[in-house]
């Protein structure tokens, strides 16, 4: 990727505590509000140096505001075997990252 000067940069070339696998496993937690304030704190300081992880964050965000405009009114009901399937999913990506 180039610089806004035009020189090619590495975007993982930073140093941060936390990693790039660690935000996509704790996305839903910083969107959702179910992170501490120091954690918070970290998550935001890495996405300030992290384009990669800003993008994917950015993307997972709007995707939920779509489901919800879409999808939670008053005359919208979900069926139960989706809501059934999405429960399963979050429980599946809050495990912890295999080695």
């Amino acid at each position: 990727m180039k610089t806004p000067n035009g020189n090619e940069t590495d975007l993982h070339a930073h140093d941060h505590t936390l990693k790039c696998g660690e935000v996509v496993h704790r996305v839903y937690a910083f969107l959702d509000g179910q992170m501490n304030l120091d954690d918070v704190l970290v998550f935001k300081d890495h996405l300030k140096v992290c384009l990669p992880c800003q993008a994917y964050v950015q993307f997972e965000e709007k995707l939920i505001n779509m489901i919800k405009s879409k999808s939670c009114n008053d005359e919208t009901k979900i069926p139960a075997t989706l809501m059934d399937k999405i429960k399963k999913a979050i429980e599946v990506s809050n495990l912890p990252p295999k080695s």
